[in-house]
């Protein structure tokens, strides 16, 4: 015969009073995890059944998570997910940030150590790595992108720009054995021979800004300060026309101005670019990236060839190769960002986003 238990009211006793209350009426013995579980499910207003507390309590405890697997308690609750241990265990797995990427290469890794050749593990086998070739195909579309956005985003640290920037020597698409600043100085010197490959006004200011710094490392303009202005007008004006250079530049007294000096207007011409390039919609940007990139080097072989580098460079980090281990660590830190970035977006509880 089922019996209902009396609602606690929570105005009269208080929410350690009413918990209190709760566990007696369960029979269960009042322990600091069971009060701290009773309290959760009362304050968050969870169907309450002496199975079901049994059960949350006996998973948190071995999981070892009073406090970070009560979310998941009340997300199998608000979901409708079966209420059993193993679907707790997946999504206290998943919770504790471990990337989805990780956990596969843990699993096959396993299979692997095993050397389990039964049917089922030779199918999880070929669909693991069905997987890891259809990510490298991801990897090398996206890698390079995000390799120079990394190097460009305002909002990255130093330590992944400076990463960002080594990555992409090892890729080949900024020359090995140079600084950041030779590159820079390069590109602005390279400006004319890059006349007429304009895709879009992104790369047209970009060209502009190039041609301007290019004249001003030759000693044909003035002050560092007005060619900042000058190339913040170019993206941010609203008369930019063309490629030519503002008719008020020619009247500014000559000096010269050491590439030194120009080098980090060189890189805020770049983040312009960027920044401009990826405020559009998320297929726009990416092609903006890919247009930035096109400037950066103009050999069509060399990019390909970098984006291949990229996918290798991923998959030797995701699948912990020995080769992985000559990257340096602020290189590390981008590879896994990358990595992230790229497996991110599966939403677990959406049974589309995982079958995609």
């Amino acid at each position: 015969m089922l019996k209902a238990l009396d609602s606690p009211d929570l105005s009269v006793s208080g929410l350690k009073g009413t918990a209190a209350q709760l566990i007696a009426q369960l029979g269960m013995t009042p322990e600091p995890a069971a009060t701290k579980l009773a309290e959760y499910l009362l304050k968050n207003r969870l169907p309450i059944t002496k199975e079901t507390f049994q059960s949350a309590l006996q998973w948190l405890k071995a999981a070892n998570a009073a406090e970070a697997g009560l979310p998941i308690i009340k997300s199998m609750f608000i979901q409708r997910l079966p209420f059993v241990k193993d679907v707790f265990d997946a999504l206290f797995t998943q919770s504790k940030g471990d990337p989805f990427h990780k956990l596969l290469s843990a699993f096959k890794q396993q299979l692997q150590d095993v050397g389990a050749v039964t049917r089922t593990a030779v199918k999880l086998m070929d669909v693991l790595d069905s997987l890891h070739i259809v990510k490298q195909d991801q990897l090398q579309q996206n890698g390079l992108q995000n390799l120079v956005t990394t190097w460009l985003d305002p909002d990255s640290t130093p330590e992944m720009k400076s990463g960002a920037f080594s990555l992409l020597q090892k890729t080949g698409l900024i020359p090995k054995g140079i600084t950041e600043s030779v590159f820079l100085e390069n590109l602005m010197g390279g400006a004319e021979a890059r006349s007429g490959m304009a895709k879009n006004s992104v790369i047209d200011k970009l060209h502009q800004g190039s041609q301007l710094l290019s004249g001003a490392k030759s000693g044909a303009f003035a002050k560092v300060e007005e060619i900042e202005t000058t190339i913040d007008r170019i993206f941010n004006g609203p008369d930019h026309k063309g490629a030519n250079l503002p008719a008020d530049i020619q009247s500014i007294q000559r000096k010269n101005i050491s590439a030194e000096k120009l080098s980090p207007l060189a890189f805020h011409l770049l983040q312009s670019a960027f920044t401009e390039a990826t405020a559009k919609k998320a297929i726009s940007g990416k092609m903006g990236v890919n247009d930035l990139i096109g400037y950066l080097s103009m050999d069509t072989e060399q990019i390909d060839e970098s984006e291949g580098k990229v996918a290798e460079l991923l998959f030797q980090s995701l699948n912990k190769l020995p080769e992985a281990q000559y990257v340096r660590i602020n290189e590390k830190l981008v590879l896994s960002r990358v990595l992230e970035a790229e497996f991110q977006t599966i939403d677990f509880t959406d049974g589309h986003s995982v079958a995609h």
